[in-house]
């Protein structure tokens, strides 16, 4: 009987695991889709339904964050720059950038999107793009043309700011497209 108990408990922890933990993130699939509305008025998409699929065929990075965070909107601008140098170097369809903002953080929109053209989507509890993706905040996730795992990048302590990391999240970008 405590033999049973054990492994029903392992087999249920295996369950449980964070898929981004694993060698082989979500088993290189395609990460869960979902389709949230772009809440930036500066964007060409405002108030589009968008989401992972509408991203495929291009490398993608996505940035979960709060729009209230002074931080968090300084690493938004930088990363409304790098899409520009991406856009320059490979073409404006290689890469889409794309914020993922919170539920509760919906009154500062306007703050983290001033003079900013990325899409910026509002997570809801019914969606829960975070959870799907088992997002941290500040978390940049990368993925590729199919919608698969490329890598992640915390920004909590990989300010943007630091060249040695916006160098690093180039990289994984460049290897991303190399392999495309």
């Amino acid at each position: 009987m405590f033999r049973l108990a054990l492994t029903a408990l392992f087999f249920t922890a295996l369950a449980c695991q964070n898929p981004r933990d694993a060698e082989e993130p979500f088993n290189g699939e395609p990460l869960p889709d979902f389709a949230l509305t772009d809440m930036n008025e500066n964007s060409l998409s405002y108030g589009m339904e968008l989401g992972p699929r509408n991203a495929e065929g291009s490398i993608s990075i996505w940035y979960f964050t709060h729009a209230n965070c002074p931080y968090c909107q300084s690493q938004f601008d930088i990363l409304h720059l790098l899409k520009a140098d991406l856009d320059d170097e490979y073409g404006e369809d290689s890469v889409q950038i794309l914020g993922v903002n919170a539920v509760g953080y919906e009154d500062s929109i306007s703050d983290i999107t001033e003079g900013n053209t990325l899409p910026l989507l509002q997570d809801t509890e019914p969606v829960d793009a975070w959870g799907a993706w088992y997002a941290d905040w500040r978390d940049l996730v990368i993925i590729d043309e199919s919608n698969a795992w490329v890598g992640l990048f915390n920004l909590t302590t990989h300010d943007l700011a630091d060249a040695s990391n916006l160098t690093d999240v180039r990289e994984m970008v460049d290897d991303a497209l190399a392999t495309q």
